[in-house]
């Protein structure tokens, strides 16, 4: 959701490099702090490294490892990442911090697809490469997930999100809890879905153009067929709980598009209770 133009967020992202040649940038609600290191403090196990940070083994994820990108710049002091809503801990590694700038999160998903990058944007005409944190992750360590994973799942999730950046990012969230999921864009693509496939849970942006969450709810609860499925509100922020009365609707739960742990915990309980 977000401005009614084109459906792009304003986000602060934080602009940083790894490498002498690429830019990279990770909105700034996904970040619980970036920790400056010194390199020599980083502790190499087998093929994976760590460093500890409040006590903890911090697993160390270098994105030119992990990524077709060039060699991270060595220095004797480095940063690293440390996302919000993780256990066990683990960072990103950053050579350089740029800045922090406001930029819509309209992201072009083709011109650098690789499996760990959610898209690409242009940012002080420079083009800037959003990660997939939690893809990346998995990627680093794939035992970490096979732990949390219980092979697949019967339950089919219906997404609708306008924004491609959310869209990749939930999608990448559910999917890491084995899930399937399909996507629609607005509420009117969503309502065509609905009607062609059985889902057990939506999970929905409020603010979208065509046909907003609110309408979409609406509109599937005034039909018998669809009234039982239990949905999910995503909100950016501040929670819309107290626009119910007016609507005179109610989603089933709201949870912040950028929580990943606290999002995952409410699907759960939605399509078990």
């Amino acid at each position: 959701g977000g401005t009614p133009s084109d459906g792009a967020e304003i986000q602060n992202v934080l602009i940083f490099e790894s490498g002498e040649q690429e830019r990279f940038a990770v909105p700034l609600p996904l970040i619980r702090r970036v920790q400056d290191i010194e390199s020599r403090r980083i502790e190499a196990v087998g093929s994976k490294e760590y460093i500890t940070i409040n006590d903890a083994p911090t697993l160390i994820l270098r994105l030119d490892k992990l990524l077709d990108v060039s060699s991270c710049v060595e220095k004797e002091e480095m940063y690293l990442l440390l996302p919000k809503h993780t256990s066990p801990p683990f960072g990103l590694l950053i050579s350089r911090i740029i800045d922090v700038v406001a930029v819509p999160l309209t992201l072009s998903e083709n011109s650098h697809i690789e499996d760990g990058i959610i898209g690409t944007a242009i940012v002080k005409d420079r083009m800037t490469l959003f990660p997939d944190i939690w893809r990346l992750l998995e990627k680093a360590a794939p035992e970490w997930n096979a732990d949390q994973r219980s092979g697949i799942s019967d339950y089919r999730i219906l997404l609708v999100e306008d924004t491609a950046f959310f869209r990749h990012l939930v999608k990448g969230y559910l999917e890491s809890e084995n899930y399937e999921v399909d996507t629609a864009e607005n509420g009117l693509k969503a309502l065509k879905l609905i009607e062609e496939a059985d889902f057990d849970l939506i999970v929905s942006d409020i603010e979208m153009p065509e046909m907003d969450g609110w309408t979409f709810l609406r509109q599937m609860r005034s039909s018998d067929r669809y009234s039982h499925i239990p949905v999910l509100a995503l909100t950016a922020l501040d929670s819309p709980e107290n626009s119910e009365k007016e609507k005179g609707v109610a989603f089933n739960a709201y949870e912040q598009k950028m929580d990943r742990e606290r999002l995952l915990a409410s699907v759960a309980q939605l399509l078990n209770s």
